[in-house]
């Protein structure tokens, strides 16, 4: 994307990880992703979000996407299993299960 786009337009990678649903950006979960085009336009874009109560996560887009295949592909089977037996064999902690799930995700 970054080679796709003109010198001096910035690029910030952004998820937001909750539906229609809300009605509210308060406790929501954001994800960003800073790029080397990032600058204070993309600051100012983000600040609307910590202005209105979103959780706001930072990561790489690479661990963006390990976490979203997780939640996306066994979100269903870990809620079933006890998470203290299971979340010290795999890399997700219960601190980036929660930032990484929607409203209907984190309640399970």
């Amino acid at each position: 994307m970054l080679a796709a786009v003109p010198a001096g337009v910035e690029v910030l990678g952004m998820h937001t990880v909750f539906g229609p649903a809300v009605d509210t950006l308060r406790q929501q979960n954001v994800i960003f992703t800073r790029t080397s085009a990032s600058g204070e336009l993309a600051r100012e874009f983000e600040s609307i979000f910590y202005k209105y109560g979103a959780k706001i996560t930072y990561t790489t887009p690479e661990h963006h996407d390990k976490q979203m295949a997780f939640h996306q592909e066994t979100w269903n089977i870990l809620r079933r299993l006890s998470w203290r037996r299971y979340y010290g064999r795999i890399s997700v902690t219960r601190q980036s299960w929660e930032s990484y799930s929607s409203p209907t995700h984190a309640r399970h």
